[in-house]
């Protein structure tokens, strides 16, 4: 079986975070994700501040909504 190029480009893209497929992804469920991902890297300062953001301000006010719906007007409403 050979390699499809095409293939190929759309999971370097999901990789360098330039495209995501739509799903019913909550952005709650994202952000937890994304979290995760992100401990391993940051100072533990900084998780604990992103952490705290997330949950005391993103995911109260906008993460219901599901990913591939957000818009500027939902992320406007954190602030």
């Amino acid at each position: 079986m050979g390699r499809d190029p095409e293939i190929g480009k759309r999971s370097r893209k999901r990789y360098e975070g330039a495209f995501v497929e739509p799903t019913k992804l909550s952005l709650k469920d994202y952000m937890v994700q994304w979290l995760e991902i992100k401990r391993v890297i940051i100072e533990k300062n900084t998780y604990v501040s992103y952490n705290s953001n997330i949950t005391h301000h993103v995911i109260p006010s906008i993460g219901i909504i599901a990913l591939h719906k957000l818009n500027v007007m939902h992320i406007q409403k954190c602030y």
